[in-house]
């Protein structure tokens, strides 16, 4: 009989943690899940004085359930992992790009890792697709203006270039906020559109979601993949085309004359998505940018740049050096990942796709699932999380290399195969130490330097 790990999947989480625990308490305690994910806009605010750093209209800003949990006057009853989703305490996250600790029991995955579960190799990035600052370099601070509230949230190129260049794709779970573009073809799109009606035409137009994670999901094929921000559940099957002949090689696929199209991610837009009512035109009395449209009904006077890719959805309720700088590199942009033949596993056959909710009654925010283990490793007989070798090596790696003028001239479109090949040869040669211990160490404290802490723990450990 095959090993099976119970996980609890939440969509988005909007603070809402004890209804969360109590909805999984309502369960036997043998039928309980070992494993909570939660696929974003998790709100970890300690304070009103976080208040300042989430990216919702000041009528909505409350401090929500986890303030309780990060002063450790409630406990989480299971363990749980999040992604950051559009609405979050930036500050505090930001302080923890690695992943970190928020509070006993809750785990942040930052702005993209893998880690390891009972068995489960389970994959993450955090935000939502924003093309005007896809390949921008990260630099907000806390404290935000009003252009850097946002963009702190909005994914990069790293963070997908980083997961292109895993080449064991043996990943039961991958979690993100928003959906992978397109995957709306895959599942009752009938269904949803009785549902959503008006996401009718940016499924037409191709924009509803994330090129980027779309290339992804292609390119890692994981057992599940997780997420939420559009505020309806939603099922989706994805087949992955594998090259028996090639035994452990992926096929090439979409490489980078599959040309995508801008997107637009249908990303926030501030209405009530509890009436699905589109929301009226407001007037603009800043320019429009083409990068986030707001569309809070009272609340968004035209005060931040408009932008068709974030939807604001209901707010009610390395050791080696790297010579890729002498590579010529296209440098147009696109958000195709050619794929490169690898000589590891070789993914699932079939992505099963999963968005879920808000925490609303009635509403479908919660699933519970038995997923397989395939996987051997340490973790599979111990009950703590476990860092990625693989992941961890790619970003020691890309610490050093994105400060080179390669990395600066990369888009998705010129990673070829040859360069993933070079890149990933590099990697290899990224050394650590025979001794290194893999588990995350549970080293939270509910004081405003222990997230810088956590960070200079993780970087120390791995030598960056």
């Amino acid at each position: 009989m095959s090993r099976t790990v119970r996980v609890a999947v939440e969509g988005c989480c909007h603070g809402e943690l004890h209804k969360i625990y109590a909805e999984i308490n309502k369960l036997p305690q043998k039928s309980r899940p070992e494993l909570l994910i939660i696929c974003g806009d998790f709100q970890s605010l300690r304070s009103p004085n976080d208040f300042s750093s989430l990216a919702v209209p000041d009528k909505y800003k409350r401090l929500g359930d986890f303030s309780a949990y990060y002063r450790e006057k409630s406990k989480a009853p299971v363990l749980t992992i999040f992604v950051g989703g559009n609405h979050e305490a930036s500050n505090f996250l930001s302080e923890i790009p690695y992943g970190g600790w928020v509070a006993p029991n809750i785990y942040y995955m930052g702005l993209s890792s893998v880690l390891w579960y009972k068995g489960l190799r389970i994959g993450g990035i955090s935000g939502i697709y924003n093309e005007h600052n896809f390949y921008k370099p990260r630099t907000e601070t806390a404290p935000f203006d009003r252009s850097s509230l946002r963009s702190v949230y909005h994914t990069r190129f790293a963070e997908f270039l980083k997961m292109s260049l895993i080449r064991d794709k043996s990943i039961n779970c991958f979690m993100s906020h928003d959906w992978p573009e397109g995957i709306v073809h895959h599942g009752d799109t009938r269904r949803l559109l009785k549902i959503k009606p008006f996401f009718k035409t940016d499924i037409d137009k191709g924009e509803l979601g994330s090129p980027p994670a779309r290339e992804l999901l292609k390119r890692l094929m994981p057992h599940y993949w997780f997420s939420a921000h559009l505020h309806v559940k939603f099922e989706a099957t994805v087949n992955h085309e594998i090259d028996e002949e090639a035994s452990m090689k992926r096929k090439l696929s979409d490489s980078a004359s599959n040309a995508v199209k801008k997107p637009k991610n249908d990303d926030e837009i501030d209405l009530d998505f509890d009436k699905d009512i589109p929301a009226p035109a407001i007037e603009q009395t800043t320019p429009l940018n083409n990068d986030e449209i707001e569309l809070d009904i009272e609340d968004h006077q035209g005060t931040t740049s408009s932008n068709h890719e974030e939807i604001e959805l209901d707010l009610d309720s390395t050791d080696a050096s790297s010579k890729t700088d002498e590579i010529n590199i296209d440098s147009s942009k696109s958000t195709s990942i050619p794929i490169a033949p690898q000589a590891l596993a070789k993914g699932f056959s079939q992505t099963n796709f999963l968005a879920l909710d808000k925490v609303i009654p009635g509403r479908g925010f919660m699933e519970f699932l038995e997923i397989p283990v395939t996987n051997e490793h340490p973790s599979a007989n111990d009950s703590d999380l476990w860092y990625d070798m693989e992941y961890i090596k790619i970003t020691k790696w890309f610490d050093k290399f994105k400060r080179g003028q390669g990395f600066q001239r990369l888009s998705m479109e010129s990673v070829t195969p040859d360069l993933i090949d070079q890149l990933c040869k590099d990697i290899d040669l990224v050394k650590m130490p025979a001794d290194l211990k893999l588990k995350v160490p549970k080293n939270f404290k509910p004081n405003l330097k222990n997230p810088s802490l956590q960070t200079e723990q993780f970087k120390k450990t791995f030598g960056m």
